[in-house]
């Protein structure tokens, strides 16, 4: 699968930073700006994970491992592209002129796309189609992150420390494998690691779990 491939591209280069000043303010506003629920890092996942009822300590380390790898150790919010390379993708429920770049990858798991906003805004009575960049407010990006791993990972593998298998849950291959192995050996080892991003530095990438293999129930992949 070549699901996920456009989120490593970019990875590869964005520690350059040649397109990050543009979304800087508004990045470093909702870090601070968490609502209560912790900022865009472990803090808001962990809240989340309490309210789900999630206790099973491996299983913690393993959703707090993904998400940071899936976010840059917690350092995009929102991906540096503008969107409108999402513009038209019907796939992606972006029916109407302007979704592209309203529906743009935001939050953990990079939601992409107005079916997908407007699924998991649904499953969270929160009206995320209408107000799009809530997806990125920590306190609700962490609780998309929950409902899409409810909806899409192997839980019984992921209490095992099944990281393969929950990988291809998420990414639909098996891109950047080993860091995420890397990054669960650490949440496993102390549970109050924290990933050295450094805080947010822009938007992020092109979506790796929540974009293009978009279900007709609305969930999709990151692309």
């Amino acid at each position: 699968s070549n699901e996920g491939q456009a989120w490593w591209d970019f990875l590869g280069w964005a520690g350059t930073g040649k397109e990050t000043s543009m979304n800087e303010k508004t990045s470093k506003e909702s870090s601070s700006s968490s609502g209560g629920g912790g900022g865009f890092n472990e803090s808001s996942l962990k809240a989340a994970m309490d309210k789900a009822g999630y206790t099973n300590p491996t299983e913690r380390a393993m959703f707090l491992a993904q998400m940071a790898h899936e976010s840059g150790n917690f350092r995009y919010d929102e991906e540096i592209h503008d969107g409108s390379n999402y513009e038209g993708r019907s796939d992606l429920g972006n029916t109407q002129p302007g979704d592209g770049k309203r529906y743009k990858g935001r939050g953990y798991i990079q939601l992409t796309g107005r079916a997908n906003y407007t699924h998991y805004g649904k499953k969270l009575g929160v009206d995320l189609a209408g107000n799009p960049e809530l997806a990125k407010k920590p306190s609700v990006a962490a609780d998309v992150a929950v409902a899409y791993w409810k909806e899409r990972v192997n839980r019984e593998a992921a209490r095992k420390g099944d990281v393969r298998t929950v990988t291809k849950n998420i990414n639909g291959g098996y891109n950047g494998l080993q860091d995420r192995i890397n990054k669960f050996k650490k949440y496993s080892g102390n549970p109050n690691y924290s990933a050295p991003g450094g805080g947010l530095v822009a938007s992020s990438s092109s979506s790796s779990s929540i974009a293009s293999s978009s279900s007709s129930s609305g969930a999709g992949s990151i692309t």
